[in-house]
């Protein structure tokens, strides 16, 4: 698979932090993604750009496979989480540290817990009672694994598939307020609709 190696001023990024930097920018509200660089740019005698997506030779670099999963996941998540609004972004679990300019669960948060690891939470709402809650794992290098705790009851609660989008398996929300089990790969994110 080849190590990451600089490309001029900018480090390559680790398998982990591109579905990191997807899934935290769509929890803050994001509506398109961009990659710096798709293709490679010409040539220059300043900055020598290397393995992009698409090399000089036109050959795939090792971030294709990477980019192209998380594009076919975004895609599928798209036909939820284009329509409703960004209400709310927070940084929550225990011990997590907080990035500047950024806040933990504000008062009336969705989500005012979890058991383990450090979520970035973007909470949506169409304005026609539909809630979308996205759960974005803040680390890029470990997997994240815990209970999450709600802080309204639930009607309902469906996780909304990375691979069509569609088909929602609406199932009772959890009696006890907790959502168990949650398990988050490096950098991974998923995105819940809720009634």
């Amino acid at each position: 698979m080849g190590e990451p190696r600089r490309a001029g001023p900018c480090r390559d990024p680790t398998e982990g932090e591109l579905p990191w930097q997807v899934y935290t920018s769509l929890a803050y509200g994001a509506q398109g993604l961009m990659y710096l660089t798709h293709f490679l740019p010409p040539r220059q005698p300043s900055i020598h750009f290397e393995d992009a997506i698409i090399r000089h030779d036109g050959t795939r670099d090792r971030k294709y496979r990477i980019v192209k999963r998380i594009n076919a996941e975004v895609n599928a998540l798209a036909s939820t989480l284009l329509h409703p609004t960004s209400t709310n972004v927070y940084h929550v679990g225990p011990g997590a540290q907080v990035p500047l300019g950024a806040s933990g669960p504000p008062r009336g948060a969705l989500v005012p817990s979890t058991s383990a690891g450090h979520l970035v939470v973007g909470e949506f709402t169409d304005g026609q009672g539909m809630r979308c809650l996205l759960l974005a794992n803040a680390s890029w290098s470990a997997p994240c694994a815990g209970d999450v705790a709600f802080s309204v009851t639930l009607k309902g609660l469906a996780e909304v598939p990375k691979v069509s989008g569609h088909a929602l398996a609406w199932r009772n929300p959890p009696t006890d307020g907790r959502l168990r089990g949650r398990n988050l790969a490096a950098g991974d994110g998923r995105l819940y609709a809720l009634t």
